[in-house]
C-alpha cells in the first residue's frame, strides 16, 4: 500500500491565508496505472492547481481529479 498526503499554504485573492491538505492511497499497482495516466494527460507538465485555475484550465484540472478518482 503506498500513501501519499500532499500539503498547500497559498492565498486567494482577497489575501487570506488558505490551507489544503489531502491524503490518497492505492497499491503499487494503482499508483503506477495513475502516474501514468496522469503524465498522459499532463504531458509531463507540472500540475500547480493555482496557475491552472487562473489560466483557466477546468477541464484539464477536472479531468485529472477524475483520474485520481477513477483509480485509487
Amino acid at each position: 500500500m503506498v500513501l501519499s498526503v500532499f500539503g498547500d499554504e497559498s492565498s486567494d485573492e482577497t489575501r487570506q491565508r488558505v490551507f489544503a491538505v489531502s491524503g490518497v492511497w492505492g497499491t503499487e499497482p494503482e499508483w503506477q496505472q495513475v502516474e501514468a495516466a496522469w503524465t498522459a494527460q499532463t504531458g509531463g507538465e507540472v500540475f500547480h492547481a493555482a496557475e491552472w485555475e487562473h489560466a483557466a484550465r477546468h477541464d484539464e484540472y477536472k479531468a485529472l481529479a477524475q483520474t485520481l478518482a477513477a483509480r485509487l
